[in-house]
């Protein structure tokens, strides 16, 4: 599983930089690629826990702190299970979309993250089902060409 991520990377975006308006013009899967290639980490993870960091406006209906239980590691250094606070990365992360974040215990998801000042912020998350079929998607469509 590793190997076709990493296949999957090597043939990502590697020199954008945030460019938002080039970025809204990729699909979702495209710009998780994005957030993955600028990701400190990168692992497979099963949500555990779902929070609201302290300081969250009221106002705020849903979660914006998550603790992942890593399954699978691909980029990077993490711990077994991993705390981190949501964020609005260039265009990729939409922090007011509900649905876009975890939002269920259990759920299992591809986390590209950033480690700035001790803190772990989610770069971007993907559904796991949905980049395995991606990734296999994307090796078929390269043996067959």
């Amino acid at each position: 599983m590793k190997f076709l991520l990493l296949i999957t990377v090597l043939f990502s975006f590697s020199s954008v930089a945030c460019d938002k308006e080039y970025l809204q013009s990729l699909s979702n899967a495209d710009k998780f690629l994005v957030a993955v290639e600028k990701a400190d980490f990168v692992y497979f993870g099963e949500v555990v826990r779902l929070y609201q960091l302290p300081n969250t406006p009221e106002s705020f209906d849903g979660y914006n702190a998550y603790v992942f239980q890593v399954t699978e590691l691909v980029k990077g250094q993490t711990s077994n299970f991993m705390e981190l606070e949501a964020s609005s990365w260039c265009g990729v992360t939409p922090a007011e979309d509900q649905e876009y974040w975890p939002n269920k215990v259990g759920q299992k998801f591809v986390v590209a993250g950033h480690r700035e000042n001790d803190t772990d912020y989610v770069l971007a998350v993907y559904p796991a089902v949905q980049a395995m079929a991606d990734i296999y998607r994307t090796t078929d469509s390269d043996e067959s060409q």
